[in-house]
């Protein structure tokens, strides 16, 4: 008679799980099974002995619910580091760890046992074919998360690497990151060069349905311990989750501050060194955030701090080349200002000399001397405050700062400018120090056409050539002669001015005129981006 293997294999079950594990370290060595605790493997061994025992009984594989980790699915084999490979070693050591038991119960010999024998092997081949097929599928679905993920990472590493302002940046990652976990909210904790401080960033608009108000405290710079999530990310160098922010010790402090229910803290990491601390969170209801979305948080994180550090230092190299501008238009200013005060202290001696000789016609020639002096100096006050006052912008901003500054300009001199941008979206954005340069290039072309060619309109064009930018600035003014002397017109001093501050920075300036048709200043620098500066 054929044995029953369902049976056999039963009233064996423990002999069977115990005699697998010890084949298991004793040839297995090296393989990540004999790795783990004994008494793990023989409770995950007794759970695939069953599976066998139900093959056996009903002919049919029946995936049976059992834990989601582990030893006892794919997902928790492949999130361990278990390979196909691994799979079939323990395969081939489970039939041989079952046979000496299915062969005890045959009569030698007897076709019975051949039967028994070939069932057997039917048994384990659709069994290890079962595990193949759900491991290739976990596989392949891990792939196509981590293909998701990746193509959600690079998308965004793109949209926050395309601007150089900080506040841009830090209000891009914070949304990103927001709609990749699902959260309603995230917020960005700048730490300082000390790491006992952070500055609350970018704090993104809430979704739609979200009535929650929280306090905006955005820009506001707080203790890094009265955040005891962010500190433990920050000491952890790694994400740390919340599901009840309101009673979770780790999230109290700030995080009951700002109203949240879930959190995930998420460290910003660059060369090891954390830069800030991104915190999404939901306001209104519980959610736990799944290993998927943590993962794809840590992975964003990552990508993103170069772009966050770019842009902190883009801003320091800015701000130095703002300072070393207004130092310098300052000492234009003072020179300026002394060389005018020298002059009319030695006109106003002059013309009180006269008066107390009687010489009252020389006296009023003197008057009329410093009446237009002051005039003047008037002008040149008001010259260099509007240039102190203009706003620098670098990037992507240095366009909206031209076009501010050319509309106040307008209704200052009455000058109508404009821009003009052939393919503005083609055109980088200027390093700090060429974007520094090129303004106040234009300025002082600007300041030309309204002192000297008595222009109704000019007009700043924008076009891309070679590895550069030309910048032209033109008016419909009376022109001038450029082999004019220089001693001859105060505007060579300003072309003069323009041409070395274009040499600081690689470029150059040239000036085309005639009289009567106008002038046009052309200047050509080099494109570079943020990071090159």
């Amino acid at each position: 008679m054929t044995p029953d293997l369902a049976t056999v294999v039963a009233e064996h079950r423990e002999e069977i799980a115990a005699r697998w594990e010890d084949m298991v370290y004793d040839q297995l060595p090296e393989g990540p099974w004999s790795k783990r605790p004994r008494a793990e493997g023989f409770a995950a061994n007794l759970v695939i002995v069953q599976d066998i025992i139900d093959f056996l009984t009903t002919g049919t594989h029946h995936r049976r619910p059992r834990p989601s980790h582990g030893y006892y699915t794919a997902s928790g084999l492949l999130g361990m580091g278990y390979s196909i490979r691994d799979l079939v070693e323990s395969a081939v050591l489970i039939n041989e760890a079952a046979l000496p038991f299915i062969l005890q119960a045959c009569c030698p010999e007897a076709e019975s046992t051949h039967l028994a024998l070939a069932k057997w092997a039917r048994c384990m081949q659709t069994l290890l074919s079962s595990w193949i097929a759900d491991f290739t599928d976990e596989a392949n679905r891990r792939l196509a998360a981590q293909q998701r993920r990746t193509q959600a990472i690079l998308e965004m590493v793109q949209v926050v690497s395309s601007s150089l302002a900080l506040d841009v940046v830090l209000q891009r990652v914070t949304r990103g990151l927001a709609a990749a976990v699902n959260a309603h909210r995230c917020w960005v904790f700048l730490l300082d060069q000390d790491q006992a401080n952070i500055t609350i960033w970018s704090d993104a608009a809430p979704a739609a349905g979200v009535g929650v108000r929280v306090q905006p405290l955005v820009g506001q710079s707080v203790p890094l311990a009265s955040s005891a999530l962010a500190c433990a990310a920050v000491q952890q160098k790694a994400p740390v989750a919340t599901g009840d922010a309101l009673s979770d010790p780790c999230a109290q402090g700030l995080g009951c501050q700002l109203g949240l229910r879930s959190a995930l803290a998420v460290p910003l990491v660059f060369r090891e060194r954390v830069l800030a601390v991104a915190v999404a969170a939901t306001l209104e209801s519980d959610h736990s955030f799944a290993p998927e979305e943590i993962e794809l948080a840590a992975g964003i994180a990552n990508a993103v701090a170069p772009a966050i550090e770019n842009a902190r230092l883009y801003e320091q190299v800015a701000q130095m080349a703002t300072n070393e501008e207004r130092a310098r238009l300052a000492r234009d200013l003072h020179d300026q200002l002394s060389q005018a005060l020298g002059y009319l202290e030695l006109k106003a001696s002059s013309t009180r000399l006269s008066l107390s000789e009687g010489g009252v016609e020389q006296a009023e020639a003197g008057l009329v001397e410093i009446e237009q002096a002051v005039e003047q100096l008037y002008e040149q006050v008001h010259e260099a405050i509007f240039r102190l006052r203009a706003a620098v912008g670098f990037g992507s901003e240095f366009l909206p700062a031209l076009r501010k500054h050319l509309l106040e300009y307008g209704m200052y001199y009455g000058v109508e400018a404009q821009v003009v941008v052939e393919e503005e979206e083609s055109l980088a954005g200027f390093a700090p120090r060429v974007g520094m340069q090129v303004f106040y290039i234009i300025l002082e072309a600007l300041a030309n056409v309204r002192k000297h060619s008595h222009a109704r309109r000019a007009w700043v064009r924008f076009e891309a050539e070679g590895a550069g930018v030309c910048v032209t600035v033109e008016d419909d003014g009376r022109g001038f002669d450029p082999q004019q002397a220089p001693q001859a017109n105060s505007r060579h001093f300003g072309l003069q001015t323009m041409r070395e501050r274009a040499q600081s920075v690689g470029g150059r300036v040239t000036v085309v005129s005639q009289v009567g048709r106008g002038t046009r200043v052309v200047i050509w620098v080099p494109q570079e981006t943020g990071d090159q500066s």
